[in-house]
């Protein structure tokens, strides 16, 4: 199921749109991590990876955060191969892992350790949401400190509840279409919409949310890299969480 938010004074200040989209991973779903491959201009867009892979079902959402080189610094793993680990803030990071047809899991992993006991794993930051409880957290306990989160800005995540139901989000930002959000208003917001465990996904210019068919490009959000009110605006990025 897909839907469009769009929320005002009773989060911030701010004027806020935003997309959720919500999937049940049984037998007709099934979620994919990929690592994205190196393109002439960078690494591939979301929508590139959906027109041209194996990702039939028409989803995905931009990935974790990267270096300059477009190395990944959050955990990914795919198929069991444990491709890079939690480095981007030197502490334990929020990490979702899931193996195909059993519940998708939350916890906390250090630097260079492996999320073991799933196939699938994707890091990110901050934790949003645990056990239905808004706290945009750093590391256990320890709430967001940076400018960057308490400023409005471009957000995606992702998140789980009930085990199966899969949550991704965009909160738009940086363009006419909408201001974003500080970390600790998109925490609480995805709580009241349902969430039980949630997580950021790299935002920014980075934010990209693709639904097949749902406009001319089937990019559903406004990416703001173009700084334009249109559905052209994406970043290249390390990897994407794909549903198929």
């Amino acid at each position: 199921m897909a839907k469009g938010l769009k929320t005002g004074g009773s989060l911030n200040s701010c004027n806020v749109r935003g997309n959720e989209l919500d999937f049940i991973v049984q037998c007709r779903h099934k979620l994919l991590l990929r690592r994205h491959a190196v393109a002439e201009h960078g690494v591939e867009h979301v929508h590139r990876q959906l027109l041209f892979g194996d990702c039939i079902q028409g989803y995905g959402i931009n990935g974790g955060f990267f270096n300059s080189s477009c190395g990944s610094l959050d955990l990914v793993k795919t198929n069991g191969v444990l491709h890079s680990t939690n480095e981007m803030t030197g502490y334990e990071q929020p990490t979702i892992g899931w193996n195909d047809g059993a519940p998708a899991q939350f916890s906390w992993i250090f630097p260079g350790q492996d999320f073991s006991g799933v196939n699938n794993g994707i890091g990110g930051f901050p934790s949003l949401v645990e056990a239905s409880v808004p706290f945009a957290a750093v590391y256990p306990g320890e709430q967001v400190w940076s400018s960057g989160d308490w400023q409005p800005n471009p957000r995606s995540a992702m998140g789980f509840k009930n085990g199966h139901t899969m949550m991704f989000w965009t909160l738009d930002g940086r363009t006419d279409m909408g201001d974003g959000l500080s970390t600790p208003a998109l925490a609480e917001a995805l709580a009241s919409w349902g969430a039980e465990y949630a997580m950021g996904l790299d935002g920014g210019g980075s934010t990209t949310l693709y639904i097949r068919d749902c406009s001319i490009n089937s990019v559903v959000n406004f990416p703001s890299d173009n700084q334009k009110t249109d559905h052209k605006g994406m970043r290249s990025v390390s990897d994407g969480v794909y549903v198929r």
